[in-house]
């Protein structure tokens, strides 16, 4: 098991236990990009999660793949832990024979990219990137594959061809990648700079190699200037750039992209040249297997150098075309399933897809029907996502994401008329896509294109009146993955029979979203968020030894509050509770338990009593170190408002136009939300920033409390307002204030490394409200911060069996 060096030990012990499976993962390999119309089989006894929050991971394997869409901030952190780092290629994984097998170009060579000569806005020339110059810089690569067993995530095999690749300085966009396959007991991949590679899967020796032809030659003409030149390219220059597409094997046939819009078919036992074409597939595209006659044809989406478009039949044995399609533009992978293929008919790139079904024969395609007319039932195809599959066709249903990014929602249509059949609430995000049916749970990627935040997985349950039921989400951050991606055409992720396998940037692991089979605990954390206006709540899963092997807990979402708006957490969601020792279910213990917040984390002693009844009761306490001189900053209130929107503690002019939001619910009637700017008052090392508070009350109590600053993006802070006392006229008395850190400032207690603690005073006086029903608000404030003192509060477990 390669698991080492987890931050909290409970993954050592996660990983180790969850070694013996409760059912096979074989039922459902991946072996392409494609595979199975993205509804691939699963065991008829499988059972999987009916909450989100079940969500664990298997196991985690410790290695560096690449940082993707990364800058030189991923490159950093992956040397600083150890690894060598790379650009890596954004291709997708897949499973096969038992195994989860990836390839990615790794940096080597003697012969580095000149940093003082870099001229890129993610890799400005500083010391940051003059460290990287042995290292990332590279621009040779060798191609590297790993296989790992889909069990345990150890490793079965492994193979590196020396110079086969290239590295590149990463980029947002244009990245590359070919999709690997597998079949009949070979794995063919294809290096960035066009070399194939075909290994036997169960021992990983080399079957043949080969070259995709002329492009490979411009390619390695292009490194070699490169390599002479001593300049390490972005990935978008020379031949390079919006090439992602993907192999396919079928009928002994390994069908390759050549790189330029064409396919070769290549033999699978040798790698000899059985067909070729050109022209006739997109260059985001792979090729849609459609079975007749026990052959096995490709539906290609073609957008070629002449301008048209259109959809080629190709036999794979042979290479035939038994007819083409004129069609509109649809890039990336087609939408097929059940015989049926979804197309856009518009040859507009700009203007989102208004899809129409078509049958798929031997004889060509037939129109059934067509999508509603309304911006509300088309599919954005445009720049950036346009190439990322929005659906899934399986078993006489459509599952689609229709919807422009305000209004995104999915919808269940009829395959056989076009009917829709049910819709969801626009709870999708902008950039939810990829989605796999498991079994009846619709599995959607949230957001593909950024790591952190709300990146992971929206799961969707299917009642019997054929409604879509949101059962939450999984975000990765709270596993502590950081997705290796492609902003424009996010990479697939293979599935097993449901567990779902992660490329991280230093790391791969599985998650598993099948029902658990043990003891778990639903459990309330009394006072763990200062301010929130109920308990958080957690989940904690046993195997069958009674040991602790997945625990989460419920995060509040975040309001803007006055900080940078497109990290903004609206939805709830859940993270990682970890504990310092191996935990068993209802025993008495003591130990210390990390809170994971996702953007910073804090320590607390933990203290549980032998459960008795099902009832597993404790305590938790969060201690503050003082400073030796405390910083009291005081000002008067900038701003504010009461029952309305108001004006934000820092410039942030491209929100002016939205309402601040705000964590709790909407309020009961009597309750007012009450905004404050506090200019000055969060300090850091390099000075003090602005802090806006926001209070929610009902005349007599402060209820729930937030803080937010710009230049803690990604922070929120705490406010425990208990002892503050309101009414008509204001709000007075103390608070405890909590300044939380984030990735940007780590250390918002710069003597103690922490989260810091401050006594909040408030005078606040309430206005005449207006004709908008908004109160002006005046006073003062006061913040001594770097006091010491101890947070504590009980925590109330119930003990079940699934």
């Amino acid at each position: 098991m390669s698991c080492p060096g987890w931050p909290h030990s409970l993954s050592l012990h996660l990983a180790a236990a969850l070694c013996l499976l409760l059912l096979p993962l074989q039922a459902a390999d991946w072996p392409s990009g494609v595979a199975h119309d993205f509804a691939p089989p699963v065991d008829e006894q499988l059972g999987l999660i009916e909450d989100a929050n079940h969500a664990r991971v298997l196991w985690r394997h410790r290695l560096h793949t690449g940082i993707g869409k990364g800058g030189k901030g991923s490159a950093n952190e992956a040397l600083a832990e150890g690894f060598e780092p790379t650009y890596g290629d954004t291709a997708a994984a897949i499973i096969a024979d038992g195994l989860y097998v990836l390839s990615w170009a790794q940096a080597s060579g003697e012969v580095s990219g000149d940093p003082e000569a870099v001229n890129h806005r993610y890799w400005r020339v500083d010391d940051e990137l003059r460290a990287l110059a042995a290292s990332y810089l590279r621009i040779d690569a060798d191609w590297q594959t790993v296989a790992l067993d889909i069990h345990s995530g150890e490793l079965r095999w492994q193979r590196s061809e020396p110079s086969a690749a290239m590295n590149f300085l990463s980029n947002k966009r244009d990245h590359n990648g070919v999709d690997p396959a597998a079949g009949d007991g070979v794995y063919v991949t294809v290096s960035t700079t066009g070399h194939i590679f075909a290994y036997n899967l169960a021992d990983g020796s080399l079957r043949w190699q080969s070259t995709v032809g002329p492009w490979h030659d411009t390619a390695e003409a292009f490194k070699a200037e490169a390599l002479d030149q001593r300049r390490l390219p972005v990935i978008s220059e020379g031949p390079f750039g919006h090439r992602r597409s993907g192999v396919i094997i079928a009928d002994g046939v390994a069908v390759v992209p050549d790189r330029q819009g064409g396919l070769l078919g290549l033999n699978l036992d040798d790698g000899s040249l059985r067909w070729q074409h050109s022209e006739v597939i997109h260059l985001q595209a792979t090729p849609r297997p459609w079975q007749h006659g026990g052959h096995t044809y490709l539906v290609c989406n073609a957008a070629v150098s002449r301008g048209s478009r259109e959809i080629v039949l190709i036999k794979a044995s042979d290479g035939s075309i038994p007819w083409r399609h004129e069609t509109g533009h649809n890039p990336g992978q087609l939408l097929m399933g059940d015989g049926h293929v979804l197309l856009n008919p518009s040859s507009n790139a700009r203007n989102p897809a208004r899809y129409v079904a078509y049958t798929i024969s031997i004889d060509g395609l037939e129109e059934r029907w067509a999508m509603p007319e309304g911006e509300s039932y088309t599919v954005p195809i445009r720049a950036d996502r346009g190439a990322e599959r929005k659906g899934v066709l399986h078993q006489g249903l459509v599952y689609l994401m229709i919807g422009d990014k305000r209004d995104r929602r999915l919808a269940l249509i009829s395959l056989e008329d076009g009917k829709i059949l049910s819709t969801t609430g626009d709870d999708l995000t902008g950039n939810a896509g990829l989605p796999v049916l498991i079994g009846d749970r619709l599995m959607v990627q949230n957001d593909s294109s950024h790591t952190g935040g709300i990146s992971g997985i929206t799961v969707y349950g299917l009642s019997a009146e054929r409604q879509l039921q949101s059962l939450g989400s999984i975000y990765y951050d709270a596993f502590g993955l950081r997705q290796v991606i492609d902003y424009e055409h996010p990479t697939e992720v293979p599935w097993s029979n449901g567990v779902v396998f992660i490329r991280a940037k230093d790391q791969i692991a599985a998650i598993d979203l099948r029902a658990p089979q043990h003891g778990m605990a639903a459990a309330t954390l009394n006072g763990v968020w200062a301010g929130f206006h109920r308990a958080p709540e957690a989940m904690l899963i046993a195997d069958a030894e009674g040991k602790i092997i997945g625990a989460r807990m419920e995060l509040p979402p975040r309001g803007e509050l006055g900080v940078v708006g497109t990290t903004a957490r609206r939805t709830d969601g859940w993270t990682q509770l970890g504990f310092a020792q191996p935990i068993t279910l209802g025993e008495a213990i003591s130990t210390q338990v990390t809170f994971d917040f996702l953007t910073f984390d804090w320590q607390a002693e933990l203290q549980m009593t032998a459960a008795e009844n099902g009832r597993w009761l404790g305590t938790w306490q969060r201690s503050f170190a003082p400073w030796d001189e405390p910083l009291i900053l005081t000002g008067e209130l900038a701003g504010g408002s009461e029952g309305g929107h108001p004006r934000r503690g820092w410039p942030t002019a491209w929100l002016e136009h939205q309402p601040v939001t705000y964590f709790s619910p909407d309020l009961a009637a009597g309750q007012q939300r009450v905004f404050l700017q506090l200019h000055g008052a969060l300090p850091r090392q390099d000075g003090v920033r602005n802090l806006t508070l926001c209070l929610d009350h009902d005349g007599s109590r402060v209820i729930s409390g937030i803080g937010g600053g710009f230049s803690f993006n990604q922070a929120y802070h705490e406010i425990d307002g208990s002892s503050l006392t309101v009414d008509a006229a204001g709000i007075r008395g103390q608070a405890h204030i909590i300044a939380n850190g984030d990735r940007w400032v780590p250390n918002v207690d710069w003597h103690n490394g922490g989260s810091l603690l401050g006594r909040l005073e408030l005078d606040v006086q309430f206005g005449e409200a207006n004709d908008q029903g908004i109160y002006p608000i005046r006073g003062s404030w006061e913040i001594t911060w770097g006091i010491g003192g101890t947070r504590s509060g009980s925590i109330e477990a119930t003990i079940s069996k699934p």
